[in-house]
């Protein structure tokens, strides 16, 4: 046993998940699984503290292989072999990584987007995430189809943050918590959404993340391209299921970076494509670029370089 007594933390803990993922239909709404993966991560905590000290026992060992390898939304095994204890360990630090790490596992137990640290972020991929993360926004003006915790997030880097939204219930939450460097407007009609960007001056960034029916995005897209100042970005969420979109982006000469991946609340993988101006210049945040991201190992193998050697780098230097 790992601790206590009676049943090991094994035995109890697929006692307890069972019962409910056996419940854990197709239609099963994000709450039921919120609360599931609550309970779950509460003993993945206990059997991690438990791991420093105590070697895997068999019943633990597949246990665990089996229920991180399970395809939730299917309910079935995609993988199922024996594995080492030292392969059990492996897959508890990655699935700490990208679980507690990136605030995936937060995000699910607040209801909304946040880090580790609980601080809003946007409802982009994980990847995205980090790259904008390390970026310097300061004397950047933001244009966002859509307000949420991604317009927090944005307004504690960049210069300005003017979204447009169509929610209304939505639009006076955020209203109420944005500072003096936001303005979120609101709108209903498709056509006036999209249009509400060419109403200002040109943006440095535009994202399109909001209204999605009768074309919405689509619409949306198209005005963006006449609106984004040289050097600019245009962030497309959801690009996956954007393809018109996306080519429309491509086709006006700008350059396409995907980030797929994980993205906060979500159970499944998408795609956050990052449209960049081709005199694109944005700066690094910080001298060191790039920062380790969540869960990554904070070490340099470059520390023998001397300040010459860096110097003479062909590159611009970062003050």
């Amino acid at each position: 046993m790992l601790f206590g007594s009676g049943r090991s933390v094994a035995d109890r803990s697929f006692v307890v998940m069972k019962p409910a993922f056996a419940k854990c239909d197709r239609p099963t709404r994000r709450k039921r699984i919120l609360n599931i993966c609550a309970r779950f991560m509460s003993k993945l905590q206990k059997i991690n503290n438990a791991l420093k000290n105590v070697a895997f026992p068999e019943s633990l060992r597949q246990w665990i292989v089996k229920f991180y390898l399970l395809n939730i939304r299917r309910r079935k095994l995609i993988y199922d072999s024996e594995i080492s204890s030292e392969q059990a360990r492996n897959i508890l630090s990655v699935c700490d990584v990208v679980l507690n790490e990136s605030g995936w596992t937060r995000s699910l137990l607040a209801s909304q987007c946040v880090d580790a640290k609980g601080n809003p972020i946007p409802w982009y991929t994980f990847p995205a995430i980090e790259y904008l993360s390390q970026l310097d926004w300061s004397g950047a003006d933001v244009f966002e189809f859509g307000c949420g915790n991604s317009t927090l997030w944005w307004s504690n880097r960049a210069k300005s943050v003017t979204s447009v939204e169509s929610d209304r219930e939505w639009f006076e939450l955020v209203k109420g918590r944005i500072g003096n460097n936001c303005s979120v407007h609101f709108e209903t009609d498709a056509d006036r959404y999209a249009e509400y960007v060419s109403r200002f001056d040109g943006f440095d960034v535009i994202v399109i993340d909001g209204i999605f029916l009768d074309g919405g995005r689509l619409k949306c897209t198209e005005r963006s391209i006449e609106s984004l100042r040289p050097g600019g970005l245009i962030v497309l969420d959801n690009s996956d299921w954007l393809p018109r979109s996306s080519e429309i982006l491509r086709d006006s000469g700008l350059i396409e970076v995907d980030m797929a991946g994980v993205a906060p609340l979500n159970i499944h993988a998408s795609t956050t494509s990052l449209f960049f101006n081709r005199d694109f210049r944005m700066k690094p945040a910080r001298k060191n670029h790039p920062v380790p991201a969540a869960g990554g190992i904070d070490q340099s193998w470059e520390r023998f370089a001397s300040d010459e050697q860096v110097e003479s780098y062909p590159f611009e230097q970062v003050s």
